[in-house]
């Protein structure tokens, strides 16, 4: 029986909810925050939320159809790839990232990678499966059906991050917000274009897979800088949801 909506978006919240649960859980227990038993912890949580998630789905693909793109669409995804490897190699700094890692011991190489596979799973599972199939469901008669599930999951997306705001300033909590808005509008591009989830835990593997990850607390920057850097990104990933949607608009979706 397929689910509702308002079931789905219950479910959203409760595996958040038990997400948060079980990381005050694991921080109660007598293991240091930056060990391997800790990270697996995570990891394991984060797996078995992210079943649920796929339990209430039941596919990772939104359609059985093949996904079109004509060349138009074709040359903004290829721009929207460039503008995030440039992410990747000057802002994310992953080169950096990965080399500070590798001579951190194995013990680091081990915890930053739990952590940022964890966390790609989790939110990848919660925010652009189910929360995404939710949407989709909601604005199944819609012009532009996956333009405003895009929006609309990623907006939901963003705004679970105000659960950080117990371990840091609100500042840094809004940027948190905004760019994780941001990135989810990029990754529903990416998760709608390969129908899909492979490719965006992969991408969010990448940024997340820091040797500061395991401290869990964002810093915070200018505004400016922030905006500088994600709206080029907001943009592009909104022409690209919208050529996609209608180079598409005839598909059958599996909400």
């Amino acid at each position: 029986m397929k689910k509702s909506v308002s079931f789905k978006i219950a479910m959203v919240i409760l595996i958040y909810v038990l997400f948060l649960i079980s990381s005050i859980g694991i921080e109660l227990l007598p293991i240091k925050e930056t060990s391997i038993l800790n990270s697996i912890l995570q990891f394991s949580c984060s797996c078995i939320l992210a079943w649920f998630s796929y339990s209430i789905v039941k596919t990772f693909k939104i359609t059985n159809n093949k996904i079109l793109s004509n060349k138009i669409t074709n040359v903004w995804l290829i721009l929207l790839g460039v503008i995030m490897l440039l992410f990747l190699l000057i802002v994310t700094n992953v080169p950096n990232n990965v080399e500070e890692i590798l001579n951190g011991g194995s013990n680091l190489l081990i915890i930053s990678f739990l952590v940022a596979i964890s966390t790609g799973i989790f939110e990848e599972s919660l925010a652009r499966l189910l929360t995404f199939s939710a949407f989709l469901k909601m604005f199944k008669t819609k012009k532009y059906t996956l333009v405003w599930a895009s929006i609309a999951s990623s907006c939901l997306f963003g705004l679970l991050h105000l659960s950080n705001l117990t371990m840091q300033s609100f500042n840094t909590t809004m940027q948190q917000i905004f760019y994780a808005t941001v990135l989810g509008l990029c990754f529903s591009v990416i998760r709608i274009r390969f129908n899909g989830l492979s490719y965006v835990v992969l991408l969010h593997f990448l940024i997340d897979f820091q040797p500061t990850i395991a401290n869990g607390a964002a810093t915070s920057s200018s505004w400016g800088e922030i905006l500088l850097i994600f709206m080029p990104i907001a943009i592009v990933s909104i022409i690209c949801l919208i050529l996609l949607n209608k180079d598409n608009k005839r598909l059958e979706l599996l909400v």
